[in-house]
């Protein structure tokens, strides 16, 4: 076997080895469709000069499609360390109306109190306790949760979009409206 092939097998060792890791934390790696970022983008309401979490952000997608759009701060926190190097070299070559700006850890120790909008995809397990006890203690009044695809139970939410299939919803949060 050669060097490059078996650097290439590490380097799928590490990831597979990151991503069973972030699973076990928040939720695997499965990329939010492209196609929903718009939707999701309008429901949240974010403003200019506000600021945008992303929490296990990934590769940063949703990020850079947010901060290209809007002169926001957008902030990703990533577990999986090959795709937050991804993520942090993408926002390195970024050019748009936005600042982003992304970490690796994990988001259980991240401090989230200076989110406007803080837009996740995880787990219904994780985010029905940890997630959503951490969102509730952490961010201010007002603040605004995008939950992709899966209800923060616990949590009245202030508005569900759907898409025209019908599929893919999207949950939007207001802290301080809990069951």
């Amino acid at each position: 076997m050669s060097i490059p092939f078996l650097v290439v097998i590490a380097l799928g060792f590490v990831f597979l080895f990151a991503s069973a890791l972030a699973g076990l934390s928040f939720a695997p790696w499965v990329p939010s469709r492209r196609r929903d970022y718009e939707r999701a983008l309008a429901f949240s309401e974010l403003k200019p000069r506000e600021v945008l979490y992303d929490l296990g952000c990934g590769d940063g997608r949703f990020l850079f499609f947010a901060a290209s759009r809007i002169p926001v701060l957008a902030k990703g926190i990533e577990l999986v360390f090959p795709l937050a190097w991804l993520a942090k070299f993408r926002a390195w070559r970024f050019t748009g109306p936005g600042t982003v700006n992304v970490g690796w850890g994990d988001l259980f120790g991240a401090d989230v109190s200076d989110a406007d909008v803080v837009f996740l995809f995880g787990m219904p397990k994780t985010l029905a306790g940890k997630v959503r006890t951490k969102l509730v203690r952490e961010l201010r009044p007002g603040a605004r949760i995008i939950s992709y695809y899966f209800p923060l139970d616990g949590l009245v939410p202030d508005g569900i979009s759907h898409d025209a299939a019908g599929q893919s919803p999207i949950y939007r949060y207001r802290v301080g409206n809990r069951v």
